[in-house]
């Protein structure tokens, strides 16, 4: 048995691989790729809409509907870029229907990461930081999420929100010189 929280990008990437390999002769193998996908999955939801309840209930949809679409899957690229492009949709679809507010529902609620300057911030800085990013769109915060929280590649992301390779670099770079003013930092 393996631990998935222990598991790098590429490893959990590998052993999806493997698993959706298996799964075709197997199907009992699904429990490990459920396993092995629960936790980001679960937290990809509970940031989009800040409610536990909501989370839970759009990761088991999430998993249903993995089950019924996994044969569809065909390895050309990353598994967890097809991974977060179903979720993607299942939430953007929730969030039509709920009819929530891009402004009033913050992604990141207790986490952050250090994407302004490259280094580990103190705990003022995360405030700060925390602050900065509620400050965006969910769009804005999910394109941030995906590329860094993720570790998807501008065109696996650009897949996932359905826009060019090209636009979401330019969004991504605009919204970390907007943190940037933000936070005060000084970078030439």
């Amino acid at each position: 048995m393996f631990d998935p929280k222990k598991l790098t990008s590429e490893e959990r990437e590998e052993k999806s691989q493997d698993l959706v390999a298996a799964i075709r002769s197997d199907p009992q193998r699904f429990l490990d790729l459920y396993q092995l996908w629960l936790d980001p999955i679960y937290f990809y939801f509970l940031r989009l809409t800040q409610h536990k309840e909501c989370a839970e209930d759009l990761t088991a949809d999430f998993f249903l509907k993995l089950i019924n679409i996994l044969s569809k899957y065909k390895a050309k690229g990353k598994f967890s870029s097809w991974l977060f492009k179903v979720a993607h949709n299942l939430a953007m679809d929730h969030l039509r229907r709920e009819n929530h507010s891009n402004t009033d529902q913050p992604l990141y609620g207790n986490e952050s990461k250090a994407w302004i300057g490259g280094g580990t911030l103190d705990r003022d800085e995360i405030i700060l930081l925390k602050q900065a990013i509620q400050t965006l769109s969910i769009e804005e915060q999910e394109l941030l999420h995906l590329r860094f929280m993720e570790d998807l590649s501008f065109a696996e992301v650009a897949s996932i929100v359905r826009k060019s390779e090209q636009s979401v670099k330019k969004a991504v770079y605009r919204i970390l010189k907007s943190l940037n003013i933000y936070l005060g930092v000084d970078h030439e």
